[in-house]
């Protein structure tokens, strides 16, 4: 996959990402595109690995995968790991686990219980350009919140697809924090990069 012009690379996560009309992983008609970094793209990829999971369409869950695969996206946690083995085993061709990867985006996927909250903590460097891109599958909208290491807030965004981007000035960790406010339960992707 390293070796495929630039071009090809960028065609197949554009389809990895696309959904048949009316499929519950689509962005809502009239919603404002967000900026395109590689942690938006991871969780547009993730979803449609979901959806075509769901749906049993290995040929959508194969181009969701090599979308992955070329952002080089690594799970961030063990239950994260494990739904990626599952894509990769049920994916037609699937590319070798991503796990263990020194660049690219990290992400995690999880469920929270109706009413519930999350909190995750990640580490952003000095200087660099930090990001983080939040999608739930099905459209059903959660808030995110992203604190610095003062607990100053950096970020605070709900819908079903969003993305925060800042720099630090200082290395530290950060904490997410994700709230359910439906009375369901709620599937979420978040990559951080």
């Amino acid at each position: 996959m390293k070796s495929l012009p630039v071009l090809v690379i960028a065609a197949v996560l554009a389809t990895a990402c696309q959904a048949p009309a009316g499929a519950p992983d689509t962005i809502a008609a009239g919603a404002a595109p967000m900026q395109e970094d590689a942690a938006s793209r991871t969780v547009d990829a993730l979803a449609a690995a979901q959806a075509a999971f769901a749906n049993g369409d290995t040929d959508r869950l194969a181009r969701a995968m090599h979308a992955l695969d070329a952002l080089g996206v690594q799970p961030d946690d063990p239950a994260s790991a494990t739904l990626l083995q599952k894509w990769e085993s049920a994916a037609p061709d699937a590319p070798a686990p991503s796990r263990g990867r020194a660049l690219g985006p990290a992400f995690r996927s999880g469920e929270l219980a109706a009413g519930s909250m999350v909190e995750l903590e990640q580490t952003f460097l000095a200087g660099q350009g930090a990001s983080i891109a939040l999608r739930t599958h099905g459209g059903h909208p959660v808030a995110l919140k992203v604190f610095d290491g003062r607990a100053k807030r950096l970020c605070a965004k709900s819908g079903e697809r969003m993305a925060c981007r800042w720099t630090p000035p200082y290395t530290q960790r950060h904490v997410i924090r994700i709230d359910n406010p439906r009375r369901a339960a709620v599937r979420y992707f978040i990559s951080f990069e």
